[in-house]
């Protein structure tokens, strides 16, 4: 998908995640994970999670599904 170790993680509405920290390779897709304020936050590199990465500016726009992370996560 194009994103990499620290890079922005912001979702749509512009509220910040973290970082991407580590990227893990699995069978089906990649895994972001990103440090967060409470912690990792691990996010499936699928088209319906990932929106759009912005390699100029360094940041990966992200849509929320259930159970990703929780509104405690957004700065």
């Amino acid at each position: 998908m194009g994103g990499h170790p620290g890079m922005k993680v912001e979702t749509r509405e512009g509220k910040k995640l973290g970082e991407v920290k580590k990227i893990f390779p699995t069978g089906a897709n990649d895994v972001y994970v990103v440090a967060g304020k409470r912690g990792e936050i691990f996010l499936p590199a699928t088209d319906a999670v990932i929106q759009s990465i912005d390699l100029k500016r360094g940041v990966m726009k992200v849509a929320r599904m259930e159970g990703l992370w929780e509104d405690e996560d957004e700065i």
